[in-house]
């Protein structure tokens, strides 16, 4: 039997695993910055996008710092420790702020604005990947300042239904106008979307294989129409030596001996 001692120290030694655990978990995902990054890191975009949505959930802004320290490698932890160097008192949406100025794109909110408003489905891309396309200019917009989280979706949904160029069915069977007032979120409008998809899809799958069968039978029926008229063109001759002018069988007429039938 275990001593109390030996329970007190298994009950430890359990504690500092989960805690382990929990601050594994919480790890933000590596990143430098490096023009040739390791396997295990993140691009920029896809990095600071990541990193925001765990920070959020983080209340203590000192945590947020050190849990963005741990998980920055050179060169991009060289610009926090500058920062730390000139404003000892930053914050750290001021640390992702630098690390965005750093790597972030160039584009300023103007004209990020343009670029969001200009963007229309390209041919061959389908609405899924469009409205994706808009999301990503849309995150990059509102990191920069130029448009309120709030407004997000309502933006989102007109720019889809303004840039929709080769599935416009899909806004009328969605009926996307009539949502502008209550836009959906993001995930909800994608989900929408890429059931429709799905089930244009299947319609599609059902058509091309009933368009052989619809093609084959129209191809007998017709094959078997021209039979018939051939054989109605054929002439037929059930008596083939009759004399039409004797009456009599065995010669034709043009060399018939007899006088008329009469």
């Amino acid at each position: 039997m275990p001593t109390t001692q030996e329970k007190k120290n298994a009950n430890q030694l359990g504690e500092a695993l989960a805690r382990c655990t929990l601050n594994s978990s919480r790890k933000l995902r590596p990143f430098s910055g490096s023009k040739t990054p390791a396997k295990d890191e993140d691009v920029f975009d896809t990095w600071i996008e990541l990193a925001k949505g765990q920070l959020d959930e983080e209340e203590n802004d000192q945590e947020k710092r050190k849990r963005i320290r741990e998980a920055l490698r050179p060169p991009a932890a060289n610009i926090i420790s500058d920062l730390r160097r000139d404003q000892q008192a930053a914050t750290s949406e001021d640390y992702l702020g630098a690390l965005e100025l750093a790597f972030g794109g160039t584009e300023s909110a103007t004209e990020l604005h343009v670029l969001f408003h200009s963007s229309h489905q390209k041919q061959g891309e389908t609405p899924s990947e469009y409205l994706t396309r808009l999301q990503d200019i849309l995150r990059r917009l509102i990191r920069k300042g130029g448009v309120e989280k709030e407004k997000n979706d309502g933006l989102l949904l007109s720019q889809f239904i303004k840039g929709i160029l080769y599935d416009e069915m899909l806004l009328v069977n969605l009926q996307l106008k009539e949502k502008v007032s209550q836009p959906p979120t993001y995930l909800q409008l994608l989900r929408m979307v890429r059931r429709e998809e799905a089930e244009q899809m299947v319609k599609m799958s059902h058509r091309s294989v009933d368009a052989p069968k619809k093609e084959a039978k129209t191809f007998h029926q017709s094959a078997g129409s021209k039979e018939v008229g051939e054989k109605r063109k054929t002439p037929t001759n059930s008596r083939p030596n009759f004399c039409y002018k004797c009456g009599l069988e065995g010669h034709y007429k043009g060399k018939c001996p007899n006088e008329p039938d009469v």
